[in-house]
């Protein structure tokens, strides 16, 4: 009887063998699709992100660009205004604006 045990012992061990051998394969095949599945995920992640500093930048760059317009909008208004003070101002006046660009 000894002969059936060793041939039944033998053939587990065999088949233990090669569930584990499966096993092995089979989590190394879950660990790489897991690493793909996280790597595809963090770039959307990363992409997501990217598009977010874009928006800001370009809304940064369109703000920067309406101080500008602002300003000189600003500048022109008081160019228009020291035009207008210039015309009315008698021209032989001291202190007139004229004299204080001059001086400048």
């Amino acid at each position: 009887m000894r002969a059936p045990f060793a041939l039944s012992w033998l053939t587990s061990q065999s088949s233990l063998q090669t569930c584990q051998d499966e096993r092995t394969a089979l989590l190394r095949e879950n660990s790489r699709r897991q690493a793909l599945f996280d790597s595809i995920q963090y770039a959307g992640q990363l992409a997501h992100g990217q598009q977010i500093i874009s928006t800001q930048q370009q809304r940064i760059h369109d703000l920067q660009e309406k101080m500008v317009r602002d300003s000189l909008q600003h500048l022109s208004e008081l160019d228009a205004l020291g035009a207008i003070v210039d015309y009315v101002t008698p021209k032989n006046t001291v202190g007139s604006r004229r004299d204080s660009r001059r001086q400048r």
